[in-house]
């Protein structure tokens, strides 16, 4: 029985082509020993957050998480027509 160990990760947000290590929505170019990253923050959409992990033996696992972000309707949204307005 094989066991992966991962050893280099990077993470990233909505990419448009999670081969290309210079996509703008990778945190960095490559791979790292330690996930840091800039805090990022959504007010509305869906969003897809990409981690690629990377074995001693070269191997790549992916793994890919859809969130979709719903605003809250404020207070003062009277009526559902005026909550249509807001968030057309």
């Amino acid at each position: 029985m094989r066991v992966d160990v991962w050893s280099e990760f990077r993470i990233g947000w909505d990419l448009l082509d999670p081969g290309d290590p210079f996509d703008p929505g990778w945190t960095a170019p490559g791979f790292d020993p330690l996930l840091t990253s800039a805090t990022r923050t959504f007010t509305a959409g869906v969003h897809m957050f990409t981690v690629d992990a990377r074995d001693a033996e070269g191997g790549l696992t992916r793994g890919q998480f859809i969130v979709q972000v719903i605003p809250i309707v404020p207070v003062q949204a009277d009526s559902w027509s005026g909550v249509l307005l807001r968030y057309r």
